[in-house]
């Protein structure tokens, strides 16, 4: 955010914060580390996601080419540890293997070669 419209944005947090305390918290409630962490949980391969691609540019490990390979690479590995351990769904550790085949099949047709 541009440093002008910070102060504009603090004011406008602050004014809604007065107006409306059910979107403030308790000041008296205190969150663990811990449970912190796990709340944060779900997004964690969003942030792994970013840092393989991302990460590696910026750090000079690899050209933004071999970083798209990555970022794939690291899509494809959290969608089959998902299928595997699972997600909380009802289909919860089911490996759909036919699909993930089908999937790969579809995006690069010479990958059984």
């Amino acid at each position: 955010m541009p440093s002008e419209l910070q102060p504009l944005s603090d004011a406008l947090i602050a004014v809604m914060a007065s107006r409306r305390k059910s979107v403030v918290p308790e000041g008296d409630e205190h969150v663990s580390v811990r449970r912190a962490l796990c709340e944060l949980l779900p997004i964690w391969p969003i942030g792994f996601l970013i840092f393989a691609v991302l990460g590696t540019i910026y750090m000079g490990l690899a050209t933004p080419t071999e970083a798209a390979g990555l970022g794939v690479t690291a899509e494809l590995a959290q969608r089959t540890y998902s299928q595997w351990v699972g997600d909380g769904s009802e289909r919860d550790g089911d490996a759909e293997w036919p699909a993930l085949l089908r999937r790969a099949r579809r995006l690069s047709p010479g990958f059984e070669d």
